[in-house]
């Protein structure tokens, strides 16, 4: 893995067994790597954002999609992989004029397609933003 990584910006997640997903920030970008063999060896890093801040990733076994998150100091925003990361689509606004610049994420594992992502409102609130179709839209 490349030296010089932020502190605050690395997830990890997996999908199949031996195969692990890294999303993290490097120089003020954010990039993916994947394993297929438990992290014994990583393929080559995609940068996925040009910028922004606190990433984290999610995966649904179910489906294989992968979704990656980041911080736009504004808006908290998705992008999302129908390939095993190869390739990213356009980034979606999860939740717009977001507070919380780290979110928690999780991929329901029953086919169900729902994704929740939860972060403090402005009020130190826990909130919640879901998606029931892929991370296509969010509410």
């Amino acid at each position: 893995m490349e030296s010089g990584v932020e502190q605050d910006g690395i997830g990890i997640t997996w999908a199949q067994p031996h195969q692990l997903f890294v999303i993290y920030l490097l120089s003020g970008s954010i990039h993916f790597r994947k394993s297929e063999d438990d992290a014994a060896t990583w393929e080559e890093a995609v940068e996925i954002f040009a910028s922004g801040d606190y990433p984290n990733i999610a995966a649904d076994p179910a489906n294989g999609l992968l979704y990656a998150f980041r911080h736009d100091g504004s808006d908290l925003v998705s992008k999302r992989s129908v390939d095993g990361g190869a390739t990213w689509q356009s980034e979606i606004v999860v939740v717009s004029s977001c507070p919380a610049q780290q979110c928690g994420v999780t991929v329901r594992p029953d086919e169900s397609y729902s994704i929740y992502v939860s972060y403090k409102d402005a009020g130190g609130a826990i909130q919640t933003a879901i998606s029931k179709d892929n991370g296509l839209t969010w509410g």
